[in-house]
């Protein structure tokens, strides 16, 4: 029987943040994923990416260690919904 294994985290950043407030919440995502692969998954040698930062943040996301980001609005334009 397969089995799941996880690969990475991502997170979504709350919409209302100061640049400085999305930094911090970056970086305690970060350490959080830090502390899972040094403990949880520490067996897990794929655990290696974490997904932070979209189309508009995407540069403090990558200061702050992201691996992944998301950028679909950046090529296909905003979502009318």
């Amino acid at each position: 029987m397969p089995t799941i294994q996880e690969i990475r985290t991502q997170t979504e950043r709350k919409m209302a943040r100061s640049l400085e407030g999305l930094r911090e919440e970056f970086r305690k995502i970060h350490d959080l994923f830090i502390e899972l692969k040094e403990t949880l998954c520490k067996d897990n040698v794929d655990f290696k990416e974490i997904s932070m930062g979209l189309s508009h943040d995407y540069p403090i996301a990558i200061q702050e260690g992201s691996t992944l980001i998301r950028v679909g609005t950046s090529i296909f334009g905003e979502r009318k919904y």
